[in-house]
């Protein structure tokens, strides 16, 4: 009865709606096998569970989308279980991709540039490319602030630095060609469906009056495209990033991986080791917010690989 009147309910809209609420109705299915429970019966409680579970997969504004969809079905039916607004959903984002976040923290992994470069051959976009080297040159701050606000006269091709607001990033040349490959990338493609066999992928112009190295979708909301990214934003961008890299990593990892390189070569320099609050300070110095603790961990793992 309830699928006879989900099918009923689609009938009549566009058929690019009509395949959305087809996808969404798949993911209902899953849920409702997993609870024993059907989905026009499900409480404010099953409902958030379903959205943490099951529709969580990238930024608050495609999550809400989906949210907005199903709950113009169950106020059709009646229903008033989803009680979700765009701020209630967008904290929901915001935890979930935290809770990923302490996970990543709590498993250290070490990223040689060599991997990395093999890797980033399974990136479609030149801009993604360069936000995860970046992220190895230790390119982040605070909620990836260094990030978003980079623009590309920031970058100083013939000196090979790049300037942020509180220190100066020295480049190889490597570094170089993808930075000026991904200033020039002028349609950006997004890739979905990463865990089928023929992934789909769509694609929008970026506005390449636009400042900035990582340039938003445009929307009124970003002038259209010449504002900077918004951190939600970019957060769901880098999880669908290190999805489509496919090697089990995240920017955790990239970070990581770019400390504990330095920490080896200030040790090199003093021609000893040192503590754990020492490499606390020396990371702070050089604007890293890595743990003290995880990147000695990490340089000891390294260390006992090499000798091995």
């Amino acid at each position: 009865m309830n699928k006879e009147r989900r099918e009923k309910f689609i009938q009549p809209l566009s058929d690019g709606v009509k395949k959305s609420y087809i996808t969404l109705w798949k993911k209902i299915d899953i849920y409702e096998k997993e609870i024993g429970k059907e989905f026009e019966d499900f409480t404010v409680d099953d409902f958030n569970k379903f959205v943490k579970t099951k529709l969580i997969k990238g930024s608050a504004k495609s999550t809400n989308v989906k949210v907005s969809l199903l709950k113009r079905y169950t106020e059709h039916i009646g229903c008033d279980f989803i009680q979700l607004d765009y701020e209630a959903v967008r904290n929901m984002v915001d935890d979930c991709l935290k809770e990923k976040r302490i996970e990543d923290e709590n498993e250290l992994r070490y990223v040689s540039m060599d991997e990395l470069s093999i890797a980033t051959n399974r990136l479609t976009n030149d801009i993604d490319v360069a936000i995860v080297y970046l992220l190895r040159y230790g390119i982040s701050g605070k909620r990836f602030t260094e990030l978003i606000n980079l623009k590309t006269k920031d970058i100083d091709f013939e000196n090979k630095v790049i300037k942020l607001k509180n220190r100066k990033v020295k480049i190889d040349d490597r570094m170089c060609y993808i930075l000026k490959y991904a200033i020039k990338q002028s349609e950006y493609y997004v890739i979905k469906d990463l865990d089928k066999e023929i992934p789909k992928a769509e694609s929008y112009e970026l506005n390449m009056n636009s400042d900035y190295l990582i340039k938003p979708k445009p929307r009124s909301d970003n002038d259209f495209g010449l504002s900077s990214y918004k951190d939600n934003g970019l957060i769901g961008r880098l999880f669908r990033i290190m999805q489509e890299l496919g090697i089990g990593i995240s920017s955790i990892n990239l970070l990581q991986s770019h400390a504990t390189d330095e920490i080896i070569k200030y040790e090199e320099e003093l021609g000893r080791e040192i503590s754990t609050k020492e490499c606390s300070d020396y990371l702070r110095k050089i604007g890293s917010r890595q743990s003290g603790e995880d990147i000695i961990s990490m340089k000891k793992w390294l260390k006992k690989k090499y000798k091995e």
